[in-house]
């Protein structure tokens, strides 16, 4: 914060609490007065000495600073009238076209010659494309943190309870209030809202759509924990039934007991990796030894983390050194580093298979490419697209009316594909289009659908929202990357 220039103090803190109480402080039922907040019955509480208002200090001492931040940062995004113009333009022109579409990979490889000194003389050729950066490997032990059957036996006691509270007349929603652990769903009683077949896992949908309107189900099991579930309406509308429930979750999560056994385990791992070693450790403890795949400086490790934080261990440490236990994911990981691969060009031995495999692959996709130079002259010369496409076997259609960042049928969402699309005149053939991944086009504009300007004017100011949430979004996701990756952060949760 204070290498940003942001400071708070004891002035700003004491007049933020005065007049701009937290949103906590306006619901609380203390301060309202026919279900708003009072101001007046605030501050009067702000001079009674027997509260003690130094958890609110400490909130706003560590809140206001970040509120302030964020300021800071939103004043520098702004969104011009001409960038919003084209992102509605981008997001809302229509265009339909006749393509053909020609796949490397639909060409034979039983004529290509695969003789060694042919893909040694493709490897001397092209010896920069198989260039590799510096890389390294690590080996880790897993210890899943995953519940017991005695956690999963407490869940299910748990659950049990809170049933026959339910079924014995205490209201449904106070119980959810009190017991669900849907952080979601438990303020608001455990009302799901309406909802129809299909948009609740199966085991869920199956139990809430039997039940009759006030019945409360017996607690059954989803991939979630345990439920129950009472049905609160039932409707149809449009020839599809929809119902409103709320439902009780208790979670089967691993017992603090469990963790900690968890976290024996991997001191154990750790304090033996550090003497003899991690394969040695394993062994002792009849534990598994897993490899990473190779991966660069300032990447996540495969397998074990998408932060870059083990990356920045592992090309500063030595083969055989570990890395502090850490959880990720529900478990903890032990970790060392295997190897090191200095950046440079692999001996053709080494990589062989990829050098033939892309030998293949350029083979075919010249044939590709040879046959769309053909095709698109036949085009020129004033043949149809679609016949020609026909007569000599390839893939040939007509779209429907698509935007640029469309999934189209037949195409999928390919960039190359729109671009030359939407670039193109009414009726006008495209040159031959190659995407880069072994795919070829030629494509004839039949009809592009211009945006109105005036429904632009209609959704200017919503087009600049969305456009600045997007900014601001990226602006806090490289900024929380940014210290995340430079931040060694230890998992102490279950540790007693």
């Amino acid at each position: 914060m204070r290498e940003k220039g942001v400071h708070l103090t004891d002035g700003e803190l004491a007049a933020n609490i005065i007049r701009n109480p937290p949103d906590e402080i306006k619901s609380n039922e203390m301060f309202l007065t026919d279900g708003k907040f009072d101001m007046q019955k605030y501050q009067n509480a702000l001079m009674d000495s027997s509260i003690d208002w130094t958890p609110v200090e400490q909130m706003m001492r560590y809140r206001i600073p970040y509120d302030k931040l964020r300021e800071n940062v939103e004043m520098t995004i702004f969104v011009t009238t001409s960038e919003a113009r084209q992102f509605f333009l981008d997001n809302n022109e229509e265009a339909k076209v006749k393509y053909i579409r020609i796949s490397a990979e639909d060409f034979d490889t039983s004529n290509i010659d695969l003789a060694e000194e042919k893909l040694r003389d493709f490897y001397e050729k092209h010896k920069e494309h198989f260039k590799r950066d510096e890389t390294a490997t690590v080996e880790y032990v897993a210890i899943p943190m995953a519940p017991t059957r005695s956690d999963t036996a407490f869940a299910k006691e748990q659950i049990d309870t809170v049933y026959k509270m339910a079924i014995s007349g205490e209201d449904f929603g106070e119980l959810a209030k009190r017991y669900s652990q849907d952080n979601a769903t438990a303020p608001n009683s455990g009302d799901l809202g309406w909802f129809t077949h299909g948009q609740m896992v199966k085991p869920f949908e199956d139990v809430a759509f039997s039940l009759k309107k006030g019945e409360i189900s017996k607690p059954f099991i989803t991939q979630f924990g345990y439920h129950i579930i009472k049905l609160t309406d039932r409707k149809t509308e449009n020839k599809k039934e929809f119902i409103r429930a709320s439902h009780i979750l208790v979670r089967i999560e691993p017992s603090p007991d469990t963790k900690q056994v968890a976290y024996e385990t991997a001191d154990s791992v750790y304090s033996l990796a550090i003497r003899y070693g991690i394969t040695q450790a394993a062994e002792r403890l009849g534990m598994e030894v897993k490899e990473s795949e190779p991966f660069k400086r300032n990447q996540g490790v495969p397998g074990v983390t998408a932060t870059t934080r083990l990356a920045n261990f592992a090309f500063a440490a030595e083969p055989g050194d570990i890395y502090p236990t850490f959880s990720e994911r529900g478990k903890l990981f032990i970790v060392a580093l295997k190897e090191k691969t200095a950046a440079g060009i692999p001996p053709f031995e080494k990589i062989k298979e990829e050098v033939k495999s892309e030998y293949i692959f350029e083979k075919k996709n010249q044939q590709a490419k040879q046959l769309g130079e053909k095709l698109l002259s036949e085009i020129k010369s004033g043949k149809k697209l679609l016949e020609v496409a026909k007569r000599n076997g390839v893939i040939g259609d007509t779209t429907g009316y698509f935007k640029r960042k469309d999934y189209i049928p037949g195409i999928g969402n390919d960039p190359y594909f729109a671009g030359c699309a939407f670039g193109l005149k009414e009726g006008q053939v495209s040159e031959l289009v190659d995407n880069g991944k072994g795919v070829w086009y030629i494509i004839q504009l039949l009809d592009k659908k211009e945006v109105d300007p005036e429904k632009f004017k209609q959704e200017e100011l919503s087009t600049k929202q969305t456009i600045y949430a997007q900014k601001k979004n990226r602006i806090y996701e490289d900024w929380f990357r940014f210290h995340l990756d430079r931040t060694d952060i230890e998992d102490l949760r279950g540790r007693r």
